[in-house]
């Protein structure tokens, strides 16, 4: 439904009041002007472009992020290092036997 079929629909044609007034200003149901137009086109697609809406602050925490990621995957790269050349070196995790039951049952 449109604005002008909307006051006669049966189920507000009664309870609308309608000013006969010609110099009342309604901005919601006028067009707007091709100059208006274009100006919104344009904000459109200023707002839509990629990048260009990055705040000040989104950029800064996103700095602030990367720095705090940057010592951690220093220290785990140093730790897969060193973890590597110990397995080199002929380090063995020594092997745990485990004694058999001795009443004849199964352990799980």
């Amino acid at each position: 439904l449109s604005w002008p079929h909307l006051l006669h629909h049966p189920f507000v044609a009664d309870g609308v009041l309608v000013l006969s007034e010609e110099n009342v200003f309604n901005p919601l149901t006028v067009l707007p002007s091709p100059d208006m137009l274009a100006l919104k086109l344009k904000q459109v697609a200023e707002k839509s472009s990629p990048g260009s809406g990055e705040s000040r602050l989104l950029r800064k925490v996103r700095e602030q992020m990367a720095s705090k990621r940057k010592p951690v995957d220093e220290k785990e790269k140093n730790m897969d290092e060193n973890q590597t050349a110990n397995t080199l070196k002929g380090h063995k995790t020594p092997l745990v036997e485990v004694p058999e039951p001795s009443d004849g049952s199964v352990s799980a």
